[in-house]
């Protein structure tokens, strides 16, 4: 037994070798900068020949859709990031009828009303009460036939008074103002005649009558027998025509 253990212990020195200490080495840090996520974007687009349409897009910081049906009403809504990094979402329609309709988060919004206390109805006097219950005491009294009809009074009879009689003097002076009214229109309606005829004028008749001296035939030369001296008488005749004018007008006589 003993030599078994001393052969065991000369095999394990013969098998141990010299070696140095080896102790654990700390991991080295490389700095690094992680890439940035790529954005992912779709889009995306449809149409046909009626006029219907789809499309929209997403690019992660904002999205938008659209859609027009055949019966002309557009329907659509967008959404964004807005600088505070709060999503803000519009939903809209638009039609020919109620025109473009929108409504959004980002849209101002109306200040609430503060709660005011109303005020208090106004308590009626004892007259206006009291007029209010007469008032509709008579109208249940005349909705329920109670209403007692008043007894006519009788109206006398009056002789109504008789027309006024012409005076004598007042008919003697309308039957002289109708006479002379009468007068009056048949002379207004002959100068209205006359006025109305046309006026005839003529050009003025000029009448020229020529008066001639009398020629007084002679012998042109009368010879007398001088014993010494000769003397020759002539007489000529001159005519001398004498012309007078006389301008007659002639006016047109008017009946």
């Amino acid at each position: 037994m003993k030599a078994f253990i001393v052969l065991s212990a000369l095999l394990a020195i013969a098998a141990a070798k010299p070696a140095g200490l080896v102790l654990p080495l700390a991991p080295v840090a490389y700095p690094y900068v992680a890439a940035p996520a790529a954005a992912l974007t779709t889009k995306y687009h449809s149409q046909d020949a009626l006029g219907q349409y789809a499309y929209g897009y997403n690019d992660g910081l904002s999205a938008k859709q659209e859609v027009k049906t055949f019966d002309g009403i557009t329907r659509g809504s967008y959404s964004y990031v807005d600088a505070k990094g709060e999503v803000q979402t519009v939903d809209y329609t638009a039609d020919a009828v109620n025109g473009f309709r929108v409504a959004g988060t980002n849209l101002p919004k109306a200040i609430p009303a503060p709660e005011v206390a109303l005020p208090e109805p106004v308590a009626e006097t004892p007259e206006v009460a009291a007029a209010r219950a007469a008032h509709l005491a008579a109208i249940e009294d005349a909705q329920s036939g109670k209403v007692e009809i008043a007894t006519p009074v009788p109206v006398p009879n009056v002789e109504l008074p008789r027309p006024v009689e012409d005076t004598p003097e007042v008919i003697a002076a309308r039957e002289a103002h109708l006479a002379a009214k009468k007068e009056a229109e048949l002379r207004n309606s002959i100068a209205e005649e006359i006025d109305s005829r046309p006026v005839i004028q003529t050009a003025p008749v000029v009448a020229t009558s020529a008066i001639s001296a009398p020629v007084v035939a002679a012998p042109l030369a009368t010879s007398v027998v001088v014993p010494s001296v000769r003397y020759a008488y002539g007489i000529h005749g001159i005519p001398a025509p004498l012309t007078y004018s006389t301008n007659f007008l002639s006016y047109p006589i008017v009946h």
